[in-house]
């Protein structure tokens, strides 16, 4: 979850009321639900206490052009992608309320807002053996 650097409004999660959120793909782990979850053990409601929820879908180019434009307050994506695909507009944004990770003694190399998770499942083929598909 993160934000413009330059906008002193937003600190910590808990200024989120009232801003233009956009998040990712709904069906998203790492863009949707994770900060949901989030913000709703805080009492942060994203359809009742935001200004306005925008959805992305895939397009996380734009939804970081929008941050950095102020066409919303709040971007939620994966960390890692914006570390990857905007690494030049990483001085320019606020991760917030930022983590550093250690999972199974490895450090994982970005800050994020939220725990770590999948960002997808594990899928067998309905026409694989019976003991590949128990094994998975």
């Amino acid at each position: 979850i993160y934000s413009l650097l330059s906008n002193n409004e937003i600190q910590n999660l808990t200024d989120l009321r009232g801003k233009k959120i956009g998040v990712g793909v709904v069906l998203s782990t790492n863009s949707y639900h994770l900060g949901f979850q989030m913000l709703s053990d805080l009492g942060i409601n994203l359809f009742s206490d935001t200004a306005q929820l925008v959805f992305y879908g895939n397009e996380y180019h734009d939804q970081v052009r929008d941050v950095l434009s102020g066409k919303i307050d709040i971007g939620m994506s994966a960390s890692s992608w914006l570390y990857v695909n905007r690494p030049n507009d990483l001085p320019s944004l606020r991760i917030l309320e930022p983590k550093h990770i250690t999972f199974e003694n490895e450090q994982f190399p970005f800050l994020t807002t939220t725990e770590l998770a999948p960002q997808s499942g594990i899928y067998v083929s309905p026409t694989a053996p019976l003991e590949v598909k128990e094994a998975v």
